[in-house]
């Protein structure tokens, strides 16, 4: 093998290397440097530089593939162009939206944390609003009062708890009796299974006389299955209802234990609370709404942006093209340092790679990450 395939060959394996490390200025140059390997065997397989007439008439066959050879290169070439290109201004494009996102985003929650400091400042009595009378400084200790007024009705609670769990009890001492009965009952059905296997075997030696008791004896070790299968279940049934009951139990014996000590004060405090409240939030609502505003241009935002992120899957698409590529000129090298193969076979096999290769370019790729232009191949 000559110079000029090695060095054919070493600037395709140098693409290859390239596209892993995403060097893309490296197998760019690499692409170059194979097309101009190609043109040289190609000059250097011809006695000259180009076919006369007589030539193209005595030998059609190896002008056509040559001229196959050089549009296959060149549309691969381009085609590796188009897409390193495309790639570059996907990124930018990308970036300068992320950007400009990014900083909309920023200057929003500012203002987004100076509306939430005046509804603080209203709610706490701070700053300009500190000589409000009504703010969660003054309205907490009443609330701590009012709540108080409800221990009666947990403590109630509290002992109705009690009283249902000694119910409970109850129940799962019943259920502990329940699974002593099923107990008896395998026991029962374990003595009338074996009984019934004395019994085939009794007729067994007896032969022909015992046929019908053997019989029998059969019919009554598949009830005995039966009646054990029925007894697994209804003892599992049964544990899953002790399990639920204990739970219950526990849950019960938790509101029992709630300690409530300390007295209430009047309903009339709770609707004087509520009233204070309310005109608390009507001064409030206007900062509210504006924060909900605000709110909602941050989301915007952050959804543009999510929508910048859709870049990657644009390169990626464009990296497999070319990847694709590069995958033909391989193919081409190959079919170019094989001597066996004729010339006729070496024009249809090129044809066929063109043909792939153009309708690999019929697929539209995106170049951009506007809404509503993603396609994925």
């Amino acid at each position: 093998m000559n110079r000029e395939w090695l060095f054919l060959l070493g600037s395709c394996a140098m693409v290859v290397a390239n596209m892993v490390f995403d060097q893309v200025w490296l197998w760019s140059l690499s692409a170059v440097i194979i097309i101009g390997s190609a043109f040289m065997l190609l000059k250097r397989n011809r006695p000259t530089d180009t076919l006369t007439m007589a030539e193209a008439t005595t030998n059609p066959a190896q002008m056509s593939y040559r001229y196959s050879i050089q549009k296959l290169l060149l549309s691969l070439t381009e085609s590796i162009d188009c897409s390193l290109k495309a790639q570059q201004q996907t990124l930018a494009d990308a970036a300068d939206k992320l950007n400009a996102s990014f900083a909309t985003l920023v200057t929003q929650v500012k203002q987004q944390q100076l509306e939430l400091q005046l509804v603080i400042d209203k709610l706490l009595g701070q700053g300009e609003f500190a000589s409000g009378e009504v703010n969660l400084n003054k309205v907490a200790p009443l609330t701590s009062d009012t709540v108080s007024q409800f221990v009666l009705l947990f403590e109630e609670i509290s002992e109705k708890s009690q009283a249902s769990v000694r119910v409970i009890a109850t129940m799962s001492e019943q259920m502990d009796s329940v699974f002593e009965m099923i107990t008896g009952v395998k026991k029962i059905s374990d003595q009338t299974n074996l009984l019934a296997l004395n019994a085939s075997i009794e007729a067994a030696r007896a032969g022909d006389a015992g046929r019908g008791f053997a019989v029998v004896a059969e019919a009554v070790k598949g009830l005995s299955q039966e009646t054990n299968t029925l007894n697994d279940e209804m003892q599992q049934r049964v544990h899953r209802s002790q399990s639920s009951i204990h739970s219950v139990k526990e849950t019960l014996d938790s509101m029992a234990a709630l300690d409530i000590e300390d007295a209430v004060a009047s309903r009339q405090k709770i609707d004087d609370l509520l009233a204070r409240l309310s005109t608390l939030n009507g001064q409030l609502g206007e900062q509210l709404h504006q924060i909900t505003g605000d709110s909602q241009g941050v989301e915007n935002e952050v959804k543009h942006a999510i929508m910048c992120m859709q870049f990657s899957d644009i390169v990626y698409q464009q990296n497999e093209q070319a990847q694709e590529s590069l995958a033909k000129m391989n193919q081409l090298t190959d079919l170019l340092v094989d001597d066996a193969i004729s010339e006729p076979q070496m024009e249809t096999a090129i044809l066929a790679l063109l043909e792939q290769h153009q309708q690999v370019n019929l697929r539209a790729t995106q170049a951009s990450v506007d809404e509503g232009e993603v396609e994925l191949f």
